[in-house]
């Protein structure tokens, strides 16, 4: 008897996480799903940087009843919702989206599992669950971007965009975010009803865990409406390091909460979305806010 919860079931891997082990998870997952008659199983390796996203966005587009897991770590999970988001909106379609984690942190899917994958694949209902959605608007663009955990400013950009350039290992990791913390220049934010400032960081969180060692309240919340905000205004770099090494050991415990935040940047900024890193220009008109139930999943 065929398995009929999906029509379709899309395994995205990334075959360089996890030193070529996302391959043997997605296979290993497949063998498993296969023993319960799912019709058409689909695994398919990126090519590029970005290839997550075209990927969930065609079969996306052409199942309506699908979900895409992505074997991978939190920045090909990024790709594959916003992928997945875009073909949704265009076609009504309401695609479930889920990750089997293959990547060096791993943050969401360890913030919120509920059980080995493949048994939430084959026996749990999909939920929806809330994301974080960024809309920026600059002359006659509007960009839209979507995070499953968290987007940030200041920094934390600049490590992921010097981390996505890398092949890592812990050492090349750990000096790779050092020489950041000392070069780095502050983002400049104008919040809706203040002064433009100069900050270190801003960390808009949807879990509470980054990095595998940030804690950023006590528990993650999907279902709230709400996300947490972390700010760091700009001070001396000793200064900074202390703050960061204060947060990495005793966390973030009563975090700011919010429905949307709106602000400027005077300059071009470099935004990350899971890792995932973008630039927007100077001069763009920004919402961060939580879309309540945005997200299909399993967990």
């Amino acid at each position: 008897m065929t398995n009929s919860k999906y029509s379709t079931v899309i395994i995205i891997y990334n075959p360089n996480s996890s030193s070529g082990q996302a391959a043997v998870k997605a296979e290993r997952l497949r063998n498993r799903l296969n023993k319960r008659d799912f019709s058409v199983i689909k695994v398919i390796a990126t090519a590029h940087a970005g290839h997550a996203e075209e990927l969930a966005y065609r079969e996306a587009k052409l199942h309506a009843h699908a979900i895409i897991i992505s074997v991978s770590g939190d920045g090909g999970y990024n790709e594959v919702i916003n992928g997945a988001k875009r073909a949704d909106t265009e076609t009504g379609h309401h695609t479930v989206c889920a990750i089997l984690a293959a990547g060096n942190a791993n943050d969401h899917r360890r913030s919120v599992r509920k059980q080995p994958l493949s048994r939430a694949v084959l026996k749990a209902t999909p939920e929806a669950v809330d994301i974080l959605k960024l809309t920026a608007t600059y002359g006659d663009t509007t960009f839209v971007r979507y995070a499953h955990s968290y987007i940030g400013l200041g920094v934390t950009s600049h490590a992921a965009a010097e981390l996505n350039q890398s092949r890592l290992t812990r050492v090349k990791e750990i000096s790779i975010v050092v020489r950041t913390l000392f070069n780095f220049m502050p983002v400049r934010v104008k919040f809706k009803g203040e002064r433009e400032r100069k900050y270190d960081s801003i960390i808009f969180a949807n879990i509470h865990q980054m990095s595998k060692v940030i804690r950023i309240g006590k528990k993650t919340n999907l279902k709230n409406g709400l996300f947490k905000i972390v700010v760091i205004p700009h001070q001396t770099r000793l200064k900074l390091i202390y703050r960061v090494m204060k947060i990495a050991i005793f966390g973030v415990r009563k975090p700011i909460q919010r429905e949307a935040v709106t602000f400027t940047l005077p300059v071009s900024e470099l935004v990350h979305f899971d890792g995932e890193v973008h630039t927007l220009p100077g001069g763009a008109k920004v919402t961060v806010e939580s879309e309540r139930g945005g997200l299909l999943t399993v967990r």
